[in-house]
Protein backbone atom coordinates (compact mmCIF):
# COMPACT_ATOMS: atom_id res chain seq x y z
CA UNK A 1 0.00 0.00 0.00
CA UNK A 2 1.60 3.36 -1.24
CA UNK A 3 2.34 6.10 1.39
CA UNK A 4 0.13 8.21 -0.66
CA UNK A 5 -0.83 11.35 1.81
CA UNK A 6 0.72 14.57 1.74
CA UNK A 7 1.71 14.15 5.68
CA UNK A 8 3.55 10.88 4.89
CA UNK A 9 5.44 12.20 1.33
CA UNK A 10 6.82 15.13 4.03
CA UNK A 11 9.89 14.43 5.94
CA UNK A 12 8.90 16.13 9.08
CA UNK A 13 6.96 13.26 9.76
CA UNK A 14 9.28 9.99 9.01
CA UNK A 15 11.20 8.71 12.14
CA UNK A 16 14.10 6.56 11.07
CA UNK A 17 15.92 6.96 14.55
CA UNK A 18 15.67 3.04 16.11
CA UNK A 19 16.10 4.68 19.55
CA UNK A 20 13.11 6.88 18.67
CA UNK A 21 11.00 3.87 17.25
CA UNK A 22 11.69 1.95 19.64
CA UNK A 23 10.65 4.37 22.35
CA UNK A 24 6.91 4.89 20.36
CA UNK A 25 6.42 0.98 20.26
CA UNK A 26 7.51 1.15 24.07
CA UNK A 27 4.64 3.59 24.31
CA UNK A 28 2.60 2.13 22.10
CA UNK A 29 2.60 -1.51 24.31
CA UNK A 30 3.04 0.28 27.78
CA UNK A 31 -0.54 2.06 27.22
CA UNK A 32 -2.50 -0.76 25.57
CA UNK A 33 -2.92 0.89 22.19
CA UNK A 34 -5.03 -0.85 19.83
CA UNK A 35 -2.82 -1.25 16.55
CA UNK A 36 -4.93 -2.39 13.29
CA UNK A 37 -3.00 -4.23 10.93
CA UNK A 38 -4.36 -4.31 7.42
CA UNK A 39 -2.86 -6.21 3.98
CA UNK A 40 -1.96 -4.03 1.36
CA UNK A 41 -4.64 -2.86 -1.15
CA UNK A 42 -7.48 -4.73 0.99
CA UNK A 43 -10.11 -3.49 2.59
CA UNK A 44 -10.76 -5.78 5.47
CA UNK A 45 -8.40 -4.91 8.63
CA UNK A 46 -8.57 -6.52 12.29
CA UNK A 47 -7.57 -4.71 15.58
CA UNK A 48 -4.83 -6.19 17.48
CA UNK A 49 -2.21 -5.30 20.37
CA UNK A 50 1.71 -5.14 19.62
CA UNK A 51 3.37 -8.03 22.08
CA UNK A 52 7.07 -7.57 21.21
CA UNK A 53 9.34 -5.04 19.60
CA UNK A 54 12.92 -6.14 19.47
CA UNK A 55 14.96 -4.01 17.10
CA UNK A 56 18.32 -5.62 18.42
CA UNK A 57 16.38 -9.21 16.59
CA UNK A 58 14.60 -7.52 14.18
CA UNK A 59 11.66 -8.48 14.75
CA UNK A 60 7.71 -7.30 15.76
CA UNK A 61 4.78 -9.65 17.11
CA UNK A 62 1.24 -8.71 16.96
CA UNK A 63 -1.45 -10.58 18.23
CA UNK A 64 -2.93 -13.09 15.60
CA UNK A 65 -6.63 -12.71 14.14
CA UNK A 66 -9.14 -14.95 15.39
CA UNK A 67 -9.98 -15.23 11.88
CA UNK A 68 -7.87 -18.00 9.70
CA UNK A 69 -8.79 -16.14 6.56
CA UNK A 70 -7.21 -13.20 7.89
CA UNK A 71 -3.87 -14.07 8.85
CA UNK A 72 -3.65 -16.01 5.29
CA UNK A 73 -4.25 -12.59 3.73
CA UNK A 74 -1.63 -11.26 6.11
CA UNK A 75 0.87 -13.51 5.47
CA UNK A 76 0.30 -13.38 1.62
CA UNK A 77 -0.31 -9.79 1.17
CA UNK A 78 3.22 -8.10 -0.02
CA UNK A 79 2.50 -5.43 2.75
CA UNK A 80 0.84 -4.97 5.91
CA UNK A 81 -0.04 -1.23 7.14
CA UNK A 82 -0.45 -1.12 10.81
CA UNK A 83 -1.58 1.76 12.35
CA UNK A 84 -1.73 2.65 16.18
CA UNK A 85 -1.59 6.04 18.58
CA UNK A 86 1.40 7.11 21.15
CA UNK A 87 0.99 10.02 23.25
CA UNK A 88 -2.26 11.15 21.26
CA UNK A 89 -0.79 10.96 18.01
CA UNK A 90 -0.98 8.47 14.95
CA UNK A 91 1.73 6.47 14.42
CA UNK A 92 1.80 4.16 11.15
CA UNK A 93 4.38 1.59 9.52
CA UNK A 94 4.31 -0.91 7.25
CA UNK A 95 5.94 -4.29 6.92
CA UNK A 96 6.31 -7.44 4.67
CA UNK A 97 6.89 -10.90 4.78
CA UNK A 98 4.71 -11.85 8.03
CA UNK A 99 4.76 -14.85 9.22
CA UNK A 100 2.21 -16.90 11.99
CA UNK A 101 3.79 -18.84 14.26
CA UNK A 102 3.43 -20.18 17.80
CA UNK A 103 3.53 -17.79 21.11
CA UNK A 104 2.69 -19.32 24.23
CA UNK A 105 -0.59 -21.23 24.08
CA UNK A 106 -1.57 -19.46 21.12
CA UNK A 107 -0.60 -17.76 18.02
CA UNK A 108 1.00 -14.53 16.75
CA UNK A 109 2.49 -12.85 13.80
CA UNK A 110 6.00 -11.81 13.55
CA UNK A 111 7.22 -9.45 11.09
CA UNK A 112 10.33 -7.52 10.43
CA UNK A 113 11.57 -4.60 12.50
CA UNK A 114 10.48 -1.22 10.22
CA UNK A 115 13.35 0.93 9.29
CA UNK A 116 11.08 3.80 9.63
CA UNK A 117 7.89 4.74 11.06
CA UNK A 118 5.62 7.97 10.55
CA UNK A 119 4.08 9.71 13.51
CA UNK A 120 1.85 12.37 12.55
CA UNK A 121 1.93 15.77 14.05
CA UNK A 122 -1.56 17.43 13.79
CA UNK A 123 -3.33 16.99 16.84
CA UNK A 124 -6.00 19.17 16.20
CA UNK A 125 -7.87 15.84 14.26
CA UNK A 126 -6.64 13.21 16.46
CA UNK A 127 -9.37 11.13 17.19
CA UNK A 128 -10.13 10.04 21.05
CA UNK A 129 -12.35 7.27 22.43
CA UNK A 130 -15.78 8.20 24.78
CA UNK A 131 -15.22 6.94 27.86
CA UNK A 132 -17.94 5.63 30.66
CA UNK A 133 -17.18 8.75 32.93
CA UNK A 134 -17.65 11.12 29.52
CA UNK A 135 -20.23 8.88 27.52
CA UNK A 136 -20.82 10.06 23.82
CA UNK A 137 -23.78 9.03 21.74
CA UNK A 138 -24.90 9.61 18.19
CA UNK A 139 -28.48 8.99 16.38
CA UNK A 140 -30.40 9.53 13.04
CA UNK A 141 -33.47 10.06 12.37
CA UNK A 142 -35.39 7.88 10.60
CA UNK A 143 -38.62 7.78 9.13
CA UNK A 144 -40.91 5.46 10.71
CA UNK A 145 -38.58 4.49 13.60
CA UNK A 146 -37.60 8.17 15.26
CA UNK A 147 -34.29 8.46 16.49
CA UNK A 148 -32.21 5.18 16.34
CA UNK A 149 -28.88 4.92 18.20
CA UNK A 150 -25.73 3.42 16.57
CA UNK A 151 -22.38 2.92 18.70
CA UNK A 152 -19.82 6.35 18.69
CA UNK A 153 -16.53 4.51 18.66
CA UNK A 154 -14.44 7.71 18.13
CA UNK A 155 -14.86 11.37 17.87
CA UNK A 156 -12.61 14.09 16.69
CA UNK A 157 -12.85 17.69 15.45
CA UNK A 158 -12.90 16.60 11.76
CA UNK A 159 -15.29 13.63 12.43
CA UNK A 160 -16.85 10.42 14.00
CA UNK A 161 -16.07 6.93 13.73
CA UNK A 162 -19.63 4.74 14.21
CA UNK A 163 -21.03 1.06 14.21
CA UNK A 164 -23.83 -0.56 14.05
CA UNK A 165 -25.33 1.27 11.21
CA UNK A 166 -28.72 1.14 10.27
CA UNK A 167 -30.03 -0.76 7.28
CA UNK A 168 -31.93 2.20 5.70
CA UNK A 169 -28.64 4.61 5.89
CA UNK A 170 -26.70 4.87 2.55
CA UNK A 171 -23.16 4.28 3.99
CA UNK A 172 -21.21 4.18 0.69
CA UNK A 173 -18.29 6.68 0.45
CA UNK A 174 -18.94 9.83 -0.60
CA UNK A 175 -22.83 9.49 0.41
CA UNK A 176 -24.20 12.56 2.62
CA UNK A 177 -26.26 11.82 5.94
CA UNK A 178 -28.51 14.69 7.76
CA UNK A 179 -30.38 14.50 10.81
CA UNK A 180 -27.64 13.25 12.37
CA UNK A 181 -27.65 14.14 16.53
CA UNK A 182 -24.42 13.90 19.31
CA UNK A 183 -25.33 14.29 22.61
CA UNK A 184 -21.94 15.06 24.99
CA UNK A 185 -22.05 15.08 28.31
CA UNK A 186 -21.88 18.72 29.67
CA UNK A 187 -22.12 20.11 26.49
CA UNK A 188 -25.83 19.36 25.22
CA UNK A 189 -27.14 18.31 22.30
CA UNK A 190 -25.46 18.84 18.59
CA UNK A 191 -26.95 18.12 15.23
CA UNK A 192 -24.49 18.06 12.18
CA UNK A 193 -24.96 16.54 8.75
CA UNK A 194 -22.03 14.19 7.54
CA UNK A 195 -20.40 12.30 4.34
CA UNK A 196 -19.46 8.67 4.34
CA UNK A 197 -15.15 8.94 4.07
CA UNK A 198 -14.37 5.15 4.76
CA UNK A 199 -16.42 1.75 5.25
CA UNK A 200 -14.18 -0.96 6.86
CA UNK A 201 -14.86 -4.35 8.16
CA UNK A 202 -13.02 -4.81 11.58
CA UNK A 203 -11.97 -7.72 13.82
CA UNK A 204 -12.39 -6.69 17.11
CA UNK A 205 -11.28 -9.47 19.93
CA UNK A 206 -14.01 -11.07 20.97
CA UNK A 207 -16.63 -9.72 19.15
CA UNK A 208 -15.82 -11.14 15.76
CA UNK A 209 -16.15 -9.39 12.13
CA UNK A 210 -17.86 -5.68 12.77
CA UNK A 211 -18.63 -2.62 10.06
CA UNK A 212 -17.24 0.76 11.24
CA UNK A 213 -18.25 3.91 9.10
CA UNK A 214 -15.79 6.90 9.09
CA UNK A 215 -17.78 10.16 8.35
CA UNK A 216 -16.57 14.02 8.22
CA UNK A 217 -18.64 16.92 9.37
CA UNK A 218 -20.41 18.90 6.55
CA UNK A 219 -20.34 22.85 7.22
CA UNK A 220 -20.21 22.24 10.79
CA UNK A 221 -20.42 25.63 13.14
CA UNK A 222 -17.56 27.27 14.76
CA UNK A 223 -19.71 27.17 18.10
CA UNK A 224 -20.04 23.67 17.39
CA UNK A 225 -16.26 23.27 16.98
CA UNK A 226 -15.88 24.69 20.18
CA UNK A 227 -17.94 22.59 22.09
CA UNK A 228 -16.22 19.57 20.15
CA UNK A 229 -13.06 20.72 21.22
CA UNK A 230 -14.01 21.15 24.95
CA UNK A 231 -15.46 17.87 25.06
CA UNK A 232 -12.15 16.43 23.42
CA UNK A 233 -9.83 18.66 25.97
CA UNK A 234 -11.80 16.49 28.68
CA UNK A 235 -11.03 12.88 27.46
CA UNK A 236 -7.77 14.04 27.20
CA UNK A 237 -7.06 14.93 30.47
CA UNK A 238 -8.83 12.11 31.52
CA UNK A 239 -7.14 9.58 30.38
CA UNK A 240 -3.90 11.45 31.31
CA UNK A 241 -5.52 10.61 35.13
Amino acid sequence: MADGSSEERDSRFIVHSRREIAAIFKSVMAERQMVTAQPGHGHALFVTRLLLADAASNVCVVDAARDPGMNDALVAAHDVVFVSRQDKLRVRWTAARLRLAPLGDGLALYCPYPDHVFRFQRREFFRVQPTDAEPATCSFVLAGRGHVPVELVDISIGGVGLAGMPAELDVSPGSRIDMCTLVLPSIGTIGVSLTVRSVEDVEEPGRGVRRRVGCGFVGLPPRYEVALQRYIMRLERLGKV
